[in-house]
């Protein structure tokens, strides 16, 4: 196929009629072309010696068979993963990260991480993209101020949350931390309403937890959590196209975007795909960089 070289274009196919009269054209179909999109990422399996939790599951996951196994979709939305292991050995790095001892890696959403993450980044400091996978993680907003007993709204840190309304999730820490749910919230309101009243009062910045499989950025965080290896590698997959490739989370289960971990398939789609967080649509193919 003649792509013309071009970032994003199209190109025609022919069928052609071959016989004992001149050969000629019996129908034609344009077809979109692109360049491939190269990503390429460092993956680190973290753990921290001084916290047994910590502990991974897939200490030893094969991380060029990852890059294999997602090409074998990727290549649909002609792009092309290669992954190399922050350990020369295939092995998990050692880095001294859970400062509050609970066992997980606690993530501060709202700045991009916050010091347990920082610690990670200065150990597997190099170039390009980054995937840290880490056995659990606590991702945390907080309150942006004090919530008396029995109020039926909070104020969160940020306008720019991911809750939906259903949610329930927990809210603050010790004896008062207590599971709150969501009755309604939209982005762009960092003001929550809750389906019944808090149980305890909570201080400004008391923690609110999100459920999260992973964080894309530099460094993309993915969780071991329960997944199986094959979520897991697919998990790498999904937060570096959100990352690398520019792609939004949606709700179709057949794509490698779908918002939850463990999708029933993993396809890049040229078709317009309902976006899970925001409205409208996104056409998965004509989305990716490829400049």
């Amino acid at each position: 196929m003649d792509g013309l070289d071009t970032d994003k274009g199209e190109t025609i196919l022919k069928a052609r009629l071959r016989c004992s009269c001149p050969e000629k054209d019996c129908t034609s179909i344009k077809i979109n072309t692109y360049n491939e999109k190269p990503v390429e990422a460092t993956v680190a399996k973290v753990y921290d010696s001084h916290s047994a939790r910590t502990a991974l599951r897939f200490p030893n996951l094969d991380v060029p068979a990852t890059a294999t196994l997602i090409n074998t979709k990727y290549k649909e939305g002609v792009a092309l993963m290669t992954l190399t292991d922050h350990s020369a050995t295939g092995a998990a790095v050692d880095v001294h990260y859970d400062l509050d001892s609970n066992g997980s890696l606690t993530y501060d959403i709202v700045s991009g991480g916050g010091p347990e993450l920082n610690k990670i980044k200065r150990a597997v400091a190099v170039a390009g993209w980054r995937v840290i996978i880490v056995r659990s993680m606590v991702s945390q907003y907080y309150l942006a101020s004090a919530a008396a007993k029995d109020a039926t709204t909070i104020t969160i840190n940020t306008a720019d949350h991911f809750y939906t309304n259903g949610d329930t999730v927990a809210l603050g820490t010790g004896g008062k931390r207590e599971d709150v749910t969501i009755q309604s919230c939209a982005r762009g309101n960092a003001t929550l309403t809750l389906a019944s009243p808090l149980a305890h009062a909570h201080s400004r910045r008391a923690p609110i937890e999100f459920p999260a499989a992973g964080w894309s950025g530099n460094p993309v965080v993915i969780v071991e959590g329960t997944a199986s290896d094959t979520e897991l590698k697919w998990t790498i997959g999904h937060e570096l196209g959100h990352s690398a490739l520019e792609l939004v989370d949606v709700t179709h289960t057949n794509s490698i975007m779908h918002y939850m971990q463990g999708a029933a398939d993993t396809r890049l789609r040229c078709k317009p795909l309902p976006k899970h967080y925001d409205p409208g649509t996104e056409v998965q193919w004509e989305t990716i960089p490829r400049t």
